[in-house]
């Protein structure tokens, strides 16, 4: 079976399963997917609106893939 690591730019976590959509915080292709822990931490408080820190942003949007 394949390794699926996280799509999430400053992350390199195996995903379980079929793993998480990183929309908003993300902006990826539909074959994307993110770990439960980026998830939990980054895509849900993004999802809700809570203010992500400008450090974590900043490397997110940074590092992000075109």
């Amino acid at each position: 079976m394949k390794i699926k690591l996280c799509s999430n730019p400053i992350c390199n976590n195996k995903i379980e399963g079929m793993g998480n959509n990183p929309q908003p915080l993300l902006n990826l292709k539909v074959k994307d997917s993110v770990c439960d822990r980026c998830n939990e931490e980054f895509v849900i408080p993004a999802r809700l609106g809570e203010p992500v820190s400008e450090l974590i942003e900043s490397l997110i949007l940074g590092f992000q893939k075109n």
